[in-house]
């Protein structure tokens, strides 16, 4: 199994009194290349004509509803809350906070290689 790790990140960008510019992490979606792999798969199925399967049924079958949930989730949040989003991938796993550290501190033209449009 590949453990390839994903991590879509929004971000605000916010004002501090001392007229710094400050990243906040606002939320982070974590997903594997599994993931990825399980709902191909629903999709498969769903586009099969041997198999007459509902959307529902077939992310129910492979288990991948609520990471397609939390995409459209992920999506809305970006919108109302006004941030940017960030696509950053790694072969190891890391915590929210690693993730958050990172992000942090790194410069502002590799951040903007990371930006995705949604």
């Amino acid at each position: 199994m590949n453990k390839d790790y994903n991590w879509l990140v929004s971000i605000r960008f916010v004002v501090t009194d001392d007229e710094k510019v400050e990243r906040q992490v606002d939320s982070i979606l974590k997903w594997t290349v599994d993931d990825v792999r399980r709902v191909k798969n629903a999709k498969e199925l769903q586009d099969s004509t041997l198999w007459k399967i509902t959307k529902d049924e077939s992310y129910a079958i492979f288990n991948c509803a609520e990471l397609l949930a939390s995409f459209s989730a992920f999506q809305l949040r970006l919108k109302v809350n006004q941030a940017k989003g960030y696509l950053f991938y790694s072969e190891f796993d890391m915590t929210d906070e690693d993730l958050e550290m990172i992000i942090k501190y790194m410069p502002k033209k590799q951040l903007d290689q990371a930006r995705v449009g949604i």
